[in-house]
């Protein structure tokens, strides 16, 4: 564990580190930080902010129409023929159970 005395230490050197950083900076590179961040031209932000919603918009228009579109389309394709829609015609004569039991071939 360490010690008071060894804390005290450690925060000194720490300190004296700081100031001595400190007094290498330079002015100008301190001015450089401080320094605003330039920005755009106003006309390119004012396009943006009606061009990214309206891409948006356009984007959700495209979708729906595209479902609309196929939502239409799928209705009016054809259907099979009644006699093939109904339901288990071929599957379920197979596995009929037979009126009258057979008797099996193996019994006397």
């Amino acid at each position: 564990m360490i010690t008071q005395d060894e804390l005290a230490r450690t925060a000194e050197r720490l300190r004296d580190a700081l100031t001595a950083a400190a007094d290498v900076m330079a002015e100008p590179d301190a001015a450089a930080v401080i320094a605003p961040v330039p920005q755009r031209p106003g006309r390119l932000r004012r396009a943006r902010a009606w061009l990214i919603p309206l891409a948006a918009a356009a984007c959700v228009v495209a979708v729906i129409s595209a479902s609309v579109l196929l939502a239409t389309k799928l209705a009016r394709s054809p259907r099979p023929p009644a006699s093939r829609r109904t339901r288990g015609s071929r599957s379920a004569s197979r596995f009929r159970r037979p009126d009258r039991e057979r008797p099996c071939h193996g019994s006397t």
